[in-house]
């Protein structure tokens, strides 16, 4: 995708997801850093009143912490110095992934990291997957250890897989 049409696209999600009555009143909002072409959702923090944090590497979990101090991450990626937010206290957390399905499944790029924070899922919480419209596909291959995402948004559409609809 040509990068002029990447970040109007970026607009439009980030934009999608500020209307999120979730997201709205969330206090506490967990995103990620792009990589690979990921949706870039830096300047969602402008729309929303809550707090953000970033993913950070702790032995085979995730923790989070704030953004306010970045360091080398295990894999190269930025990630906060600390983890020092309790992962009870996020509310919603934004998922990456290389593609989705209709049920909430996602590709990524293996560790099972949100595998494991989502297993982990509290009731309060909610996992949004975000994507480009072209990464939304009818189904994936799964393992025993996948879980879904609560909800996949896209560009184009968002989905609920609990009931598989899709709304344009």
């Amino acid at each position: 995708m040509p990068p002029r049409e990447k970040r109007r696209r970026e607009v439009v999600i980030r934009e999608k997801l500020a209307l999120m009555p979730e997201l709205k009143r969330a206090d506490v909002v967990a995103t990620y850093w792009p990589i690979k072409g990921e949706v870039d959702l830096r300047g969602l923090e402008g729309l929303l009143d809550a707090t953000f944090c970033l993913p950070k590497v702790v032995g085979s979990s995730l923790g989070f912490g704030r953004p306010e101090r970045l360091v080398e991450g295990a894999f190269g990626i930025p990630e906060p110095e600390v983890a020092d937010v309790p992962l009870c206290e996020i509310d919603v957390f934004l998922v990456p992934g290389v593609a989705y399905d209709l049920e909430g499944f996602r590709l990524g790029y293996g560790g099972g990291y949100y595998d494991r924070l989502i297993a982990g899922k509290l009731p309060h919480q909610l996992f949004v997957g975000v994507a480009f419209e072209f990464q939304l596909v009818e189904e994936l291959p799964r393992d025993g250890w996948d879980v879904p995402v609560d909800v996949v948004l896209t560009d184009a559409s968002c989905v609920y897989p609990v009931t598989a609809s899709k709304i344009r």
